[in-house]
């Protein structure tokens, strides 16, 4: 009863049934599966010829809860949450509070692993969380935070005779911001001025930004690529030969911070043809963008299934 999806490029099969799936690594399978149905997969494992099922580990449980149940039951734990958030982002100056994401860790603190989210973005959980903190807000002070998306709420600003409003932006789904747990944006939002990684390239490569995207490059000559992104975030250089294997093996490891744990859940975009003399930006939503320039044939950027990417003249 299961049906199987053969990987590509290097990645391995996955077979799934219901909202059960298991990604076929050579040396364990893993994902999401019903536990009364362990026993009878590993005795259907055992008559394999090739291979051998040693043990059957059980990491996280997952449940079958709607948005309705799920906010239900962060509700029946507000008073924790409360004490969490109140805790957690105190100073030393008692009618000071940091918010600085608190919603997002939050949310991820006291986060239920559902089925219907095992892409694990928990829209629900974080809005949850957000109507509770903008309730604290009219009890506390606000300070000022680096990171984008944490003004809950109008702000009035006096300054020069003038009132200035700071309102809520618009939540951005298609940004890498919005897949990112909490502790993960410190890496990908600049906190010192942008360095540009320069490189120069004779043959076909493949950048990765961290895990959360591959920039793969096909040239006929000499090309350029020029990389903005936060000095926090690692840029890897390769050929685009092996990237598939790299990106398997080392992807949530060397390959950090990532959105996603294989190349599967990962969306292939192809940019229109460089003309001579001009210059691209390829720019990846949330996190900055790569300015390619040269004797150019192909461009094809991988990124989380959902993020944006942009192809447009280069800026700079």
């Amino acid at each position: 009863g299961w049906t199987l999806q053969e990987g590509r490029n290097g990645v391995c099969d996955t077979v799934t049934k219901d909202r059960q799936d298991l990604y076929l690594h050579p040396a364990s399978f893993s994902g999401v599966l019903d536990e009364a149905n362990i026993p009878l997969l590993r005795e259907q494992l055992s008559g394999a010829q090739t291979f051998q099922c040693y043990a059957a580990d059980c990491y996280e449980e997952y449940l079958d809860l709607s948005d309705e149940e799920y906010w239900n039951v962060l509700e029946a734990r507000r008073d924790e949450i409360t004490s969490f958030i109140l805790e957690q982002y105190r100073t030393k100056r008692s009618n000071l509070y940091i918010v600085d994401p608190v919603a997002e860790c939050a949310a991820e603190h006291f986060e239920v692993r559902r089925l219907c989210n095992k892409d694990r973005r928990n829209r629900c959980g974080r809005r949850c969380v957000s109507e509770l903190i903008i309730q604290l807000l009219h009890s506390v002070d606000l300070t000022v935070s680096r990171n984008p998306g944490t003004t809950l709420d109008l702000i009035p600003i006096e300054q020069d005779g003038w009132t200035i409003y700071d309102t809520p932006g618009i939540e951005n789904h298609h940004s890498l911001l919005s897949v990112l747990p909490a502790k993960e944006l410190k890496t990908v939002i600049p906190t010192k001025p942008i360095r540009p990684f320069v490189s120069q390239i004779y043959e076909d490569q493949s950048f990765a930004a961290g895990g959360l995207a591959r920039l793969d490059i096909q040239t006929d000559g000499k090309a350029t690529v020029v990389g903005n992104f936060s000095r926090n975030l690692p840029i890897h250089r390769g050929k685009l030969a092996k990237a598939d294997e790299l990106w398997t093996r080392h992807l949530n490891g060397m390959l950090s911070p990532a959105a996603d744990t294989s190349l599967l859940t990962m969306h292939t975009w192809h940019a229109p043809k460089l003309q001579p003399g001009e210059k691209m930006d390829v720019d990846i939503a949330g996190i900055g963008w790569f300015t390619v320039s040269g004797d150019v044939r192909d461009i094809y950027v991988k990124v989380h299934k959902g993020v944006d990417v942009t192809f447009r003249k280069a800026m700079i």
